[in-house]
């Protein structure tokens, strides 16, 4: 299963962000233990790259960033994919720009926290960590 972590779910693991750390940190695990098969896009790591750094120093965020790009396949963003998020029906650009991104890869689903995102329309199927997690154990799809 393809799944495309959002900034604010990476960050909460990143940073250790009360309540939200424990199933960020679950979603990760299980892409390292290869039951998920997790992306970013491209423009989330500068993302991930600024607000890091707020809380880790400069050497463990070199090697914060360095363990993300080797646990999660990045999703290029191409001109393309730009032009197309403009178009979307989604009010904030840069959660279009990213179901933009994730649809080229046949993603499965987002996963995000965030409201106004997990309440769109989105062509992908949105959904929290939490809701992601509780829905995959209650059918066995993971353990």
């Amino acid at each position: 299963m393809k799944v495309l972590i959002d900034t604010n779910v990476v960050l909460d693991a990143i940073a250790n962000r009360i309540p939200y750390k424990t199933s960020s940190q679950e979603i990760i695990n299980l892409i390292l233990d290869n039951k998920l098969e997790g992306y970013i896009t491209a423009n989330c790591t500068t993302d991930i790259y600024y607000i890091a750094r707020k809380h880790l120093n400069q050497i463990d965020l070199q090697n914060t960033m360095r363990s993300l790009f080797s646990v999660f396949r990045i999703i290029d963003v191409l001109e393309t994919d730009c032009h197309t998020a403009l178009d979307s029906s989604l009010s904030d650009y840069e959660d279009a720009l990213m179901v933009v991104c994730g649809t080229n890869v046949s993603i499965d689903y987002l996963i995000s926290r965030d409201e106004e995102l997990l309440q769109s329309k989105a062509v992908l199927p949105v959904i929290s960590p939490i809701d992601f997690l509780n829905k995959f154990k209650e059918e066995g799809i993971l353990q």
